[in-house]
C-alpha cells in the first residue's frame, strides 16, 4: 500500500504449540482510510496453521492488499 496510507490496526498471535507445530492464530484487525476519505474495516485470522510466522503474516498481507486494491480501484 502507498506510504501515506493511515491505517489504524491491532495485531495478535496464540504462539506455536511446542509439540505439534501448529499455530493456533495469527490475526489482524484494521481500519484502512481510502484516499478519496472512505474507509474499510478488515479482520483477517490465520488459523490452525503449520506455517512458520513470516509465512502467516504473508497471507494476512497479501488478503489485505487485496482488498484495499479492490477498493481503491472502485474509485478510478
Amino acid at each position: 500500500m502507498p506510504e501515506e496510507t493511515v491505517v489504524a490496526y491491532k495485531t495478535g498471535w496464540s504462539g506455536t504449540h511446542k509439540k505439534t507445530g501448529v499455530t493456533a492464530v495469527v490475526n489482524n484487525i484494521g481500519i484502512f482510510f481510502l484516499p478519496n476519505g472512505e474507509y474499510f474495516i478488515i479482520s483477517v485470522f490465520v488459523s490452525e496453521s503449520k506455517e512458520d510466522f513470516d509465512t502467516n503474516e504473508k497471507i494476512i498481507a497479501d488478503i489485505t492488499k487485496a482488498t484495499y486494491d479492490y477498493y481503491t480501484a472502485r474509485e478510478k
